[in-house]
């Protein structure tokens, strides 16, 4: 039997994707995307995906190391596909990992 992973790459971070890190996600991975979120994507996504309970952890947590936990285990839950942090700069294609 075949999988098939949705390919796409989950990002969040309070500000921007650094060019260089989209660069080589992109460059390493041709076949997949990436969707980037700031804290007011993760909000929305997590209001319209979840109960209010988990839309308000997100709020409240001070660390965004913490808040992205939360937001990416809700984002893979819901769409499948892949996460990475902002500061991992890949070396090697997903699907060869």
């Amino acid at each position: 039997m075949e999988c098939h992973m949705n390919k796409t790459i989950y990002m969040t971070y309070n500000r921007s994707i650094p060019s260089l890190v989209k660069r080589r996600w992109l460059e390493c991975n041709r076949e997949y995307t990436i969707d980037f979120s700031l804290d007011m994507d993760c909000l929305s996504f997590l209001g319209t995906h979840f109960n209010p309970y988990v839309r308000r952890q997100f709020a409240i947590i001070r660390k965004g190391m913490y808040k992205a936990d939360l937001w990416r285990i809700c984002k893979l839950y819901q769409h499948s596909g892949v996460y990475a942090d902002v500061d991992l700069v890949p070396y090697l294609d997903i699907d060869t990992l």
